[in-house]
C-alpha cells in the first residue's frame, strides 16, 4: 500500500463513486490495453510522528505493521530503515529501539520527542497492472478500501483509486485519467494519508510555534498584537494535554515559551492596549510562568542524565544515582502539583478572561491606549530599533572582568531583541529576518550556555550542603557532584572566553547597517 508518491511522478488520487467498481473500469480499460489483476492484500497499520510534526517536516512517515517498524521517503515511499521490535512493545523515544539503522534515524529526526500514533487503520489494497500491446506495463492502478479504527470502532473511508504512472508512458497516464473521469471518478486533490488523517480530525503540520501572520503593514496596531497574542494562545492550549499526559518534556517548554512571549509581547509593545488591561495580564502570565520554573528545571537535569555521566569517569558514574533518584522523585510532585493547577478554576479564569480580551472589541470604556491605532510597522520598527541598541550599548560595557550578573543582563535583552524580531517579521524581508535571527540566536546560545552552567552548579552545590549518611554510596555520591561542579565551572569559563565572538556577529559595521536600514524609524 503507498499511501503517497514522488510529486515529480504526479501521482493522481480519484474518489471512487458506488455506482462504479473494478470490474467496471477493467472492463473499460480492456477495450485498449491488457489488464492485470494482482493479487489482493490486506494491512494492519499504525502511523507514527512527533507531536510537532518533526518526520513529516522532513519528508519522512513512521508506520508499523505487525512487529516491524518502517521510516519511508514520504512522497516516494522509498524505505529508509525498518527495526523489528519484541512482540507487544511499543517504542515511545529513540532510545527505547533496537540497535538499528531505525534507531540512528530517528535519534536524528525526533531527538528528544515523544512518537506518537496519528492513526490506525485497516487498508484493503487490489492493484491492476495495465499493460500495452508489448506486454509492458505502462501505469498501475490501485483500489484502496481504508478503514480507520478508532476506540475499537471502524469508519470507512471513501473508495480511492489511485493511478500510478510509469517513467515513459505519460500518454497513456493522461488518457487513463480522462476515462477515470468519464466515469464519473471525481479527483482527489489529497494525498491518502492526509485524507487518513483528516479522518481521525488531524492535518499534517497542524501544530507549530512559529508566528505565521499576513498583515499589512498599515495594520492598526492593537488588531496585529492582538493576531499575534492569539496565535500565542493557541500554542499554550494545544500543549495543555500533552502536560497532562506527561507524554515529553517539550509540552511544557513550549507552554513556557508561548507564556514568555506573551508577557513580552505585553512589557515591550507598548500603549497598545489600556495600561489596566496590560497589568493585569502581566501578573497572571507572570503567575503560571513562575509555576513552571521548578518542573521545567527538573526535567532539564533528566534530560542531562546521560551528559552528566559522560563527564565523569566510569568510577564515579553511580555516585550520581542517588542525586537522580532525588530529582525524579521531586519531579514526579512538581508534576501532579502543576497538574492539578492546570485543572483549577484560577487557571481557567486566567485563559478565559485572556481568550474574552484578545476576541474583544472594545475595552469596556477605558480611555484608549496612545498606540492603538498607529500602524504596526511604526512600532515595529520602533521597539526593534531601540532594543537592538540597548543590547549592543550593554554588551560593548562587557570585559573579561565583568560580574556574571553583566552576562545574564545581557541574556534576558536579547531574549527580548529576538521575541521583537519574531514577532514582526511578516512585516520585513523573509531572509534577512532569518539571517539576522540565526546569528542572535548564536549570541544568545552563548549566554544561555553560561546561564545554565551556573546554575547547575548552584544546584549541585545545594545538594552537597544537604545531611548525608555517612558509608561508601555517600562518599561516592560526594566525590561524583564534587567532580561534575569541577568539570561544569571548566566549561562555563570556556563559555565566557566565547563570549567576545559571539557578540561580534551582531556588533559589526555590516549587521548594524542592516539593523539600521530596516528598523531604524520615522518619528513615532
Amino acid at each position: 500500500m503507498c499511501y503517497m508518491k514522488n510529486k515529480r511522478e504526479q501521482t493522481k488520487n480519484f474518489t471512487l463513486p458506488d455506482s462504479v467498481d473494478l470490474i467496471k473500469i477493467s472492463d473499460e480499460l480492456s477495450k485498449n490495453y491488457s489488464t492485470v489483476h494482482e493479487t489482493r492484500t490486506k494491512k494492519k497499520q499504525m502511523f507514527y510522528d512527533t507531536f510537532d510534526w518533526r518526520l513529516y517536516k522532513n519528508e519522512l512517515i513512521l508506520n508499523k505493521e505487525k512487529n516491524s517498524y518502517k521510516l519511508r521517503k514520504l512522497y516516494s515511499d522509498q524505505m529508509i530503515a525498518e527495526s523489528g521490535v519484541k512482540p507487544g512493545i511499543s517504542p515511545k523515544y529513540w532510545w527505547e529501539f533496537p540497535e538499528s539503522e531505525l534507531r540512528n534515524k530517528l535519534e536524528i529526526f525526533t531527538d528528544i520527542r515523544a512518537l506518537i500514533s496519528l492513526a490506525n487503520v485497516d487498508s484493503h489494497t487490489q492493484t491492476l497492472s495495465i499493460l500495452n500491446n508489448d506486454k509492458k506495463t505502462v501505469l498501475r492502478l490501485m483500489l484502496l478500501e481504508i478503514y480507520i479504527i478508532e476506540k475499537r470502532k471502524k469508519s470507512k473511508l471513501n473508495k480511492i483509486v489511485e493511478l500510478i504512472p510509469v517513467r515513459g508512458y505519460q500518454r497513456e497516464f493522461s488518457k487513463v485519467q480522462k476515462l477515470l473521469k468519464q466515469l464519473g471518478l471525481t479527483p482527489n486533490p489529497q494525498d491518502i494519508l492526509s485524507s487518513i488523517l483528516e479522518g481521525v480530525g488531524r492535518k499534517p503540520g497542524d501544530y507549530t510555534t512559529k508566528l505565521t501572520l499576513k498583515l499589512e503593514p498599515e495594520t492598526r496596531s492593537d488588531l496585529a498584537v492582538k493576531k499575534i497574542l492569539t496565535l500565542l494562545l493557541k500554542v499554550i492550549k494545544q500543549n495543555e494535554n500533552g502536560i497532562k499526559a506527561d507524554i515529553d518534556t517539550e509540552f511544557l517548554h513550549d507552554f513556557r515559551v508561548a507564556i514568555r512571549r506573551t508577557r513580552s509581547a505585553l512589557t515591550q509593545v507598548k500603549g497598545v492596549f489600556p495600561q489596566s488591561i496590560t497589568n493585569k495580564f502581566k501578573s497572571d502570565f507572570s503567575t503560571l510562568g513562575r509555576l513552571t520554573n521548578r518542573l521545567r528545571d527538573l526535567d532539564v537535569y533528566l534530560l542531562k542524565k546521560e551528559q552528566y555521566k559522560q563527564m565523569l569517569t566510569k568510577e564515579l558514574c553511580s555516585g550520581l544515582d542517588p542525586v537522580f533518584e532525588e530529582i525524579i522523585k521531586h519531579r514526579s510532585l512538581e508534576h501532579r502539583r502543576f497538574v492539578r493547577f492546570l485543572g483549577s478554576v484560577r487557571y481557567k479564569e486566567i485563559i478565559n478572561s485572556w481568550e474574552d480580551f484578545l476576541n474583544s472589541g472594545s475595552y469596556n470604556n477605558e480611555e484608549a491606549a496612545k498606540n492603538d491605532d498607529k500602524p504596526i510597522i511604526l512600532l515595529a520598527k520602533k521597539f526593534i530599533w531601540k532594543k537592538f541598541n540597548h543590547v549592543i550599548t550593554i554588551g560593548e560595557k562587557i570585559n573579561p572582568s565583568s560580574p556574571d550578573i553583566d552576562l545574564h543582563r545581557l541574556r534576558i535583552e536579547c531574549k527580548k531583541l529576538r521575541y521583537l524580531l519574531e514577532f514582526f517579521s511578516f512585516l520585513f524581508p523573509e531572509d534577512i529576518m532569518t539571517m539576522i535571527i540565526k546569528k542572535l540566536r548564536r549570541l544568545q546560545d552563548n549566554l544561555g550556555d553560561f546561564n545554565d552552567l551556573y546554575v547547575q552548579q548552584e544546584f549541585l552545590k545545594k545538594f552537597l550542603e544537604r545531611p548525608v549518611s555517612t558509608g561508601n554510596e555517600a562518599a561516592n555520591t560526594t566525590a561524583a557532584v564534587g567532580g561534575l561542579i569541577a568539570v561544569l565551572h571548566q566549561q562555563q569559563k570556556q563559555v565566557r572566553k566565547e563570549f567576545d565572538q559571539s557578540f561580534n556577529e551582531i556588533n559589526n559595521p555590516e549587521n548594524s547597517k542592516q539593523f539600521k536600514k530596516l528598523f531604524s524609524p520615522k518619528k513615532v
